[in-house]
């Protein structure tokens, strides 16, 4: 496939958490108890716990990113003040973004609401009008174009799951997501009399930053609500994940495409099954690689296949990346340096 040159800038967003700092485990823990005492209508998994936190699964899809996407402009990674280790910091690609910068005076920091986070990524500034969103978990197995994410440079394509909503009311032993799409799902029953079944895929979301501000006025309280809260609540909406496209493509700026990805739950068949072999991945131009649910002893046998096969996949170093012997000195320049605007 040849690499086509997009004819306008596209960017990428990351959302990334060390959910092993201490510092940052204080905060959500302050946090937490704060709303315990009060009667709040969280998601059962408001304040889960990521699982292969130390495999840098970011790293390996920022790999993916420099192998298949060499049309990306510049890559944004939001964070709570946290920086990797490992990242080039230099490189001109490459920029931390603090929730103090997109969220101002909006909602309440910190947040540990990915929909929150989410609802504030089209105020990073210098953010290109076109960009592409990513979760840490997500992959490219192969050459993609411009227009395998955006039709005839204006029009974002969309990709739903084969995975229906439930028609049950939301409650709070819905997942985040779940109840999200449900409250997604009311308002475009609302604002387009439109019945919404499908969930999005779990793959790269293309978004364009007008759409989104165009959106935090119709669904200005939606909007508010969401950003208010800091851990997963059935009120939240999922903006670029979920609503953006249904909302964009009832408008006329979105249209139903279809992408090869393939979405891996770390549930044991389904880990076993699909992740043996990288060969088998790059079959297709993007998969996720979703936490599931595993015990702890099936956990340890999956954190070591998935090293595996990560590092099987996109053995490479990239120019996003520093020596990992230099990583002792970047540590100290995150530490005496602002790299946040």
């Amino acid at each position: 496939m040849v690499m086509q040159e997009p004819e306008f800038p596209i960017d990428i967003v990351y959302t990334w958490v060390n959910q092993s700092d201490p510092i940052w485990i204080r905060k959500r823990q302050n946090a937490f108890n704060l709303l315990k005492a009060k009667q709040n209508s969280l998601c059962r998994d408001g304040i889960r716990e990521r699982e292969f936190e130390k495999l840098n699964q970011l790293k390996f899809s920022l790999r993916s990113v420099r192998k298949y996407a060499e049309f990306v402009n510049k890559i944004y990674i939001v964070t709570d003040d946290q920086t990797p280790t490992w990242i080039n910091l230099e490189h001109p690609k490459i920029e931390i973004i603090s929730h103090h910068t997109i969220f101002g005076d909006a909602g309440k920091l910190p947040s540990f609401n990915s929909h929150a986070i989410e609802s504030r990524l089209h105020h990073i500034p210098g953010l290109s009008e076109h960009f592409l969103y990513l979760n840490e978990d997500f992959f490219l197995g192969r050459k993609v174009n411009p227009d395998d994410f955006f039709l005839n440079g204006k029009i974002s394509k969309f990709f739903p799951s084969l995975n229906c909503i439930e028609s049950t009311p939301v409650s709070p032993a819905d997942l985040g997501m779940t109840a999200a799409a449900k409250q997604g799902q009311r308002l475009m029953q609302l604002y387009f009399d439109r019945k919404i079944s499908y969930y999005i895929s779990h793959c790269p979301y293309p978004l364009q930053r007008s759409v989104l501000y165009e959106m935090e006025d119709v669904f200005k309280n939606e909007f508010n609500e969401t950003t208010s809260h800091q851990f997963r609540h059935t009120n939240d909406i999922s903006i670029p994940a979920f609503l953006y496209f249904y909302y964009a493509s009832g408008t006329g700026r979105a249209v139903q495409s279809s992408l090869k990805y393939m979405y891996l739950d770390k549930k044991m068949h389904h880990f076993i099954r699909k992740m043996v072999f990288s060969l088998f991945v790059k079959r297709y131009q993007s998969f996720c690689i979703n936490s599931g649910h595993t015990n702890s002893i099936t956990n340890k046998f999956c954190h070591r296949i998935l090293a595996a096969f990560l590092n099987i996949s996109f053995p490479q170093t990239c120019e996003f990346e520093i020596d990992p012997k230099q990583s002792r000195v970047n540590l100290e320049l995150i530490q005496n340096k602002s790299h946040f605007r």
